[in-house]
């Protein structure tokens, strides 16, 4: 299937695609497929212990729900995700499920909205992308975490698809939906600015391949005058999205007038240097090759039906084949035996430090660009859009200052459109419908890797979400808090119970050091729990502090309170020494081969 989109080609259309539309099996399939999506996001959704963003954003947004206000900060993006969060506790309360509501709504969302690119990749087409967000181990990870990224992840999606929709039907819905959605994008994360850069210069290729390297016909003629005829057509459409994206982005940074400076603030003179000085002093430090590993440890159907996808399009002729093949072959050799090396040093301005970086750099835009290409000249505009969103995004990111499992959400979105792309074309292939002998066998062949890559992906996201969620094991589980703390709080509460305290009235515990966070969100309603002085006068009958410190006040606790220690967060470096055994098991069972780390705390309770 192809679809070709334009600035002078408008396909008529008096009516948005209806969802109530004639249902047959595929439809049932795909919104068969949303539910069971909503289920996994939603099930056992607070059986986790909140992580320290987690605790931060929920603090913040349990403070603004009670009265105490929000301004814009940068170091906790942007205000979108605070706002929509007090419907969510006023609807549902405050609690560890509710806190999760959204994020999980969202991803929710996301997979239904995949509805609309229906007039694109047909039905089987959206049956399989939903497929693919649904069980992505990340997607659903990231779905179930109280973080700003399963929001960003919607609202990027949704921009682009109404935005594709708007220019093939020049429908001024859609484009007034894009509008508002990329304004909400802009309202929720600094790295919309990434997405957005993407977007942009996406258009521009696109616009110049097709009019000065392939010359397509409706081309022809003065590009200037081909845009004044489209502004003349589109304009007011145009000048009205664009006010929809500002009184948004108005409304939201300045908290509805409350903040009037908090508009200039989120639009350049706080989000940007902040953020912008986190990436040049690379606060959380990775290599740049940091995201590779997790596409083989939870992503790798995904990854291989993308790059097989790719590879197959691109190599449609016996020497396309062959300098595909020894790309992706020399790409390998030279992975295996200078892949560790250093660098140069002048390399450190754009991050890479190894030869495995800049292998990888090389082979993704080669083949990434080729494919691109490949696409426009083919008409198929939307696998040119995925294709370069995919290897420009994680190019990005790769170089970015800033390296986090969440951000790996945002590389793995287009590839997941593109993995339902490839599959749907796969199974439209003549030669699997063949009598012969030659296409039976590659029928069974296809069914057994299929069998494979579906249990290894089901298998792998059902560890990660269901059994690992908290443990350090997981390479996606960045410095867990530990499952201890949620013990620790039960044990807070009986301590409460039995001495007949009423914790929201009187002090019954003095917290300080590392463990204030996740304990602020736990403790919210206890009254004074926080004691950042010198604990020796503290009569409380329960005390918190980092473990550290316990040897300055080994005279005041040694007798009078029993001592716990408590895992406060969790996290695990693999060793680079170990066995192909170890690291077998790892791969398929997460079995650690060597010591975990963690961050721990000491409980005192009053004998």
């Amino acid at each position: 299937m192809k679809e070709e989109i334009t600035l002078q080609k408008k396909i008529p259309s008096r009516t948005l695609p209806s969802v109530f539309q004639r249902i047959d099996w595929l439809t049932l399939a795909f919104w068969g497929t949303v539910i069971l999506a909503c289920f996994l996001r939603f099930y056992d959704l607070a059986n986790m212990p909140l992580h320290h963003d987690e605790s931060l954003y929920g603090v913040y947004c349990w403070r603004f729900f009670t009265g105490q206000g929000y301004q814009y900060d940068p170091m906790m993006h942007g205000p979108f995700m605070f706002h929509f969060q007090l419907l969510i506790f006023f609807l549902f309360g405050v609690g560890d499920f509710s806190v999760r509501i959204a994020p999980a709504f969202f991803g929710c969302l996301m997979i239904a909205s995949t509805y609309y690119l229906k007039d694109f990749v047909g039905k089987i087409g959206i049956v399989l992308i939903a497929i693919f967000l649904t069980f992505s181990p990340t997607n659903l990870y990231f779905n179930r975490f109280m973080r700003h990224d399963s929001y960003v992840a919607f609202f990027t999606y949704a921009s682009a698809i109404f935005g594709l929709l708007y220019v093939r039907y020049r429908h001024k819905m859609y484009l007034y939906l894009s509008a508002a959605s990329l304004s909400l994008m802009f309202c929720e994360k600094e790295n919309s600015y990434i997405h957005a850069f993407i977007f942009v210069t996406f258009f521009v290729l696109k616009e110049f391949c097709q009019a000065f390297i392939f010359r397509f016909p409706e081309y022809r003629g003065n590009l200037g005058k081909r845009f004044n005829i489209f502004w003349q057509e589109q304009k007011y459409s145009l000048i009205l999205a664009g006010f929809i994206f500002f009184w948004i982005y108005l409304l939201l940074y300045t908290t509805f007038f409350t903040n009037p400076g908090g508009f200039l603030d989120g639009l350049y003179r706080k989000s940007l240097v902040y953020w912008w000085n986190q990436h040049k002093i690379q606060r959380i430090k990775g290599p740049f090759h940091y995201y590779v590993p997790f596409f083989f440890l939870y992503e790798l159907p995904i990854f291989l039906t993308v790059l097989g996808g790719i590879l197959v399009k691109i190599a449609r002729t016996l020497n396309r084949a062959i300098v595909a093949a020894w790309a992706t072959i020399f790409s390998g050799i030279l992975i295996i035996f200078y892949g560790h090396r250093d660098l140069p040093l002048w390399f450190a301005v754009t991050h890479m430090e190894i030869w495995l970086d800049l292998i990888i750099t090389l082979y993704v835009l080669f083949i990434g660009f080729w494919a691109m290409l490949y696409f426009f000249k083919q008409r198929e505009t939307l696998a040119a859009f995925f294709t370069y969103w995919s290897a420009i995004g994680f190019l990005i990111y790769s170089y970015a200052g800033e390296k986090v499992p969440w951000l790996f959400l945002h590389i793995l979105l287009p590839m997941c459109v593109l993995a339902g792309l490839f599959l749907r074309d796969f199974f439209n292939f003549p030669v699997w419908k063949g009598p012969s002998v030659l296409c039976k066998g590659l029928r069974y062949v296809a069914i057994v890797i299929g069998i494979m890559g579906t249990l290894y992906l089901l298998h792998t996201t059902i560890l990660l979400n269901y059994y690992n969620r908290a443990n350090p094991a997981e390479r996606m589980v960045y410095t867990q808090t530990s499952n201890d703390i949620i013990k620790m709080v039960k044990v807070i509460e009986d301590v409460s119970f039995s001495l007949g305290i009423d914790a929201k009235r009187e002090p019954v515990i003095a917290v300080q050091g590392n463990a204030v966070w996740p304990l602020h969100w736990y403790l919210r309603d206890y009254a004074g729990w926080y004691y950042p002085g010198d604990l020796r006068g503290n009569q409380r009958p329960m005390v918190v502090m980092d473990w550290e410190k316990r040897e300055e006040y080994n005279d005041v606790f040694a007798n009078g309170y029993q001592e716990i220690r408590v895992r406060l967060r969790e996290w695990w470096i693999p060793d680079s020494t170990g066995t192909l055994r170890q690291w077998w098991r790892y791969f398929v069972y997460r079995e650690v081969f060597n010591p975990t780390g963690s961050s721990d705390v000491v409980f005192y309770i009053k004998r």
